[in-house]
């Protein structure tokens, strides 16, 4: 374990007793004093783990901001594109391997916050024609004519948002003659520019896969079949299967793990973010006491990618959390996809992947297969690497 075992103890007991208040809380309602005193304990003991983590795992601590030529050495075809909302513009940084500049756009936060909102809303319609309109409307604002201009053919995009751009879907973006920016260019997330490193080929050799723990999702069966199908070493746990203590005792034994189910978000209560499981759940504060080997995360459930924003880390969520206990990637979901398109997509994602396709390129093709096939953006543009 990353974490010293008194702190690990007082963490686990002040859970416990939560989960048995929480429990109880239909007989207990009027005692919600008692419920925050102890989610304040609990966030106590996580801010101690997490400065733990961070002296015994220093890569995943946060750090004083790298200077811009030393992010330039890491660089070879990439281009770092930093996003940062004021109250009154949008500043877009961008790093390439040997130039560096910002450009505003002036318009206020409110602005963005509601062309966010408008584009969410937009993927639910039918109106496909529609969606290509709002697009070139906005696009602008996010990939400016300068900022074409410093993008080569073979450039790949690191994006790093900032504040609710991290749930904003950028592949769906679009540059000339309606092309979404995902059909020109691979890209990947960053939740800050201090954890760049050098790109890493992985070796896709077995996988766990956690499927449907509740019974109730036809789908992740399914997907679980094909990606299981795919790989020679695997492990798949689904339906009452899927316990958390199995689950924890063989999760070090991999590199890959993929999850298909439930996952359920609270982005205004810190560490609320967690797995359901057949017997339980596994929580955000769990993953990250953990001392994994993972190459790759999976989480295929409903706003996996969710979090609690907070300053200067910015997210606070599940892909934080398998940072933190060592896994190099993970992919994410902005919103929910429960439906017959999704299993086929992932596994075509694993098959990609097993082609010694880089993450990035492997989701950039499964997206070009899907808008060749004009299938909705709402299928595919919700998926999001995080490295």
């Amino acid at each position: 374990s990353l974490v010293v075992p008194d702190l690990n103890k007082k963490l686990n007991l002040i859970i416990r007793e939560i989960d048995e208040f929480i429990s109880k809380f239909e007989e207990r309602k009027k005692d919600i004093k008692k419920l925050k005193e102890l989610q304040s304990k609990e966030y106590e003991v996580l801010q101690e783990i997490q400065k733990e983590i961070g002296k015994r795992k220093p890569e995943m601590k946060s750090l004083n901001p790298l200077k811009i030529k030393e992010i330039q050495k890491i660089l070879n075809t990439e281009v770092v594109l930093d996003y940062l909302l004021t109250y009154k513009s949008l500043i877009i940084f961008y790093i390439t391997k040997n130039d560096f500049d910002f450009i505003q756009i002036n318009k206020k936060e409110e602005f963005f916050k509601e062309i966010h909102s408008l584009l969410l809303e937009t993927l639910s319609s039918p109106n496909q024609k529609g969606i290509r309109w709002y697009l070139s409307e906005i696009s602008k604002y996010f990939i400016p004519e300068k900022l074409k201009r410093k993008l080569k053919d073979n450039s790949t995009l690191i994006i790093i948002p900032f504040s609710f751009l991290h749930h904003f879907p950028f592949s769906l973006l679009t540059i000339e003659n309606n092309t979404h920016l995902c059909m020109r260019y691979p890209l990947f997330y960053m939740d800050n520019i201090q954890q760049i490193r050098k790109s890493e080929k992985f070796k896709i050799d077995n996988i766990l896969i956690v499927s449907d723990p509740k019974n109730d999702l036809p789908y992740s069966k399914e997907e679980a079949r094909k990606i299981s199908s795919i790989f020679k070493k695997k492990k798949l746990l689904s339906g009452k299967n899927a316990r958390k203590e199995k689950i924890l005792s063989i999760l070090d034994k991999y590199k890959n793990f993929h999850y298909a189910g439930h996952i359920v978000s609270e982005i205004n209560k810190p560490f609320s973010t967690y797995l359901l499981l057949s017997n339980g759940i596994l929580r955000t504060e769990e993953i990250m006491n953990l001392d994994l080997k993972l190459q790759l995360v999976f989480l295929n459930g409903c706003k996996s990618g969710k979090g609690r924003l907070l300053p200067g880390d910015e997210i606070n969520s599940l892909p934080r959390a398998f940072h933190f206990s060592g896994a190099k990637e993970i992919i994410v979901n902005l919103w929910e996809i429960s439906d017959s398109l999704t299993p086929e997509l992932t596994s075509s994602f694993y098959k990609n992947l097993k082609n010694e396709l880089s993450t990035e390129k492997s989701l950039q093709k499964v997206q070009k297969d899907a808008i060749k096939n004009k299938l909705s953006p709402f299928y595919w543009a919700g998926f999001k690497i995080i490295k």
